[in-house]
Order: structure tokens, then sequence, then C-alpha cells
């Protein structure tokens, strides 16, 4: 079907540019793509992208509740609870009772798990860098002021 403009399309706004003009799509193709290569680089080492991802959190932030690490580590509540369990059992975090509220737990790294994670990370640098690869100085920096807008836009909870 044309839409009028020469191109042919399946309804509802969808041409034969097909998916390759809505944002979310892209996103997620790019982030799959990231992620397999990540996880890839990374299974030697025993750990996986969920694993760096809240490594990276609390090597960032240092001590969070389990509900903030699931925030920045982009992950359900339950399944960081059930990560945070795993990776206390293999001493890369440590839980403590917060000083300001007794019923608050706080997760943190061990030393081990800093050691593990910046043994790791640098890893995760070389994937970003060759999915950024090509992309000027400027245009990095606009590309991340870009994200956070729209993480702004899309953002659930202040953090």
């Amino acid at each position: 079907m044309d839409d009028g403009g020469g191109r042919k399309g399946g309804g509802l706004g969808i041409t034969e540019d097909g998916l390759e003009v809505f944002a979310p799509y892209l996103m997620n193709r790019i982030l799959r793509r990231y992620n397999a290569s990540v996880d890839r680089a990374v299974k030697d080492a025993g750990q996986t992208v969920p694993r760096l991802r809240a490594l990276a959190a609390l090597a960032a932030h240092g001590a969070l509740t389990v509900n903030d690490l699931s925030v920045y580590s982009v992950a359900e509540q339950s399944s960081t609870s059930r990560l945070v369990e795993q990776m206390a059992g293999e001493a890369l975090v440590t839980r403590r009772v917060s000083g300001e509220d007794s019923r608050v737990r706080l997760v943190e790294l061990t030393d081990h798990g800093r050691t593990v994670f910046e043994t790791v990370f640098p890893r995760m640098l070389e994937a970003e860098a060759q999915m950024l690869d090509g992309l000027g100085a400027g245009e990095r920096e606009a590309f991340l002021a870009t994200l956070r807008k729209i993480l702004a836009n899309v953002r659930q909870t202040p953090i």
C-alpha cells in the first residue's frame, strides 16, 4: 500500500523504512547486541551482564538499598534481591543495616567485589568503544546528552 509519498507500508505509519525509524526498536537492537558482546567478553571471569551492572552501580554510587540498586542496574527488584543473595554468597558484596534506619539494608562492594569489577569493567569499556566507533567527541557528547534527556522523559524514580 502506497502512503501517498511513494513509500509502501503496512499501515499505522510503518513504511518500507520499517522499524529503522522507530527509536525504541533501534535502542533495543543496539542494547541486545551490546549486552551479547559484553556477556561473551566476561563469561570466562564467571560474570554476566546483570552482575556487572550491579557491580558498576555499587562502584559508582557506594552502598545502595536493593531498591536503588535495582534502579541503577536496570533490573526488577526481585531479580536484584536474588542477585545480591548470590553475590553475597560469593563475597562480592556485603549487606548491612543502615545507620539511619534499622529497617533498611544496604548493599556494598567487598574488596573482592571491587577487584572483580576492576578486572572485568575494561571489557565493558571495550564493548562500548566498539559500539561508538566512528563518533567524534562532539557527536558522542551530543548522543549522551540526548540519552540523558530521554531518560529524564521516561524516568519513574528520582534516581
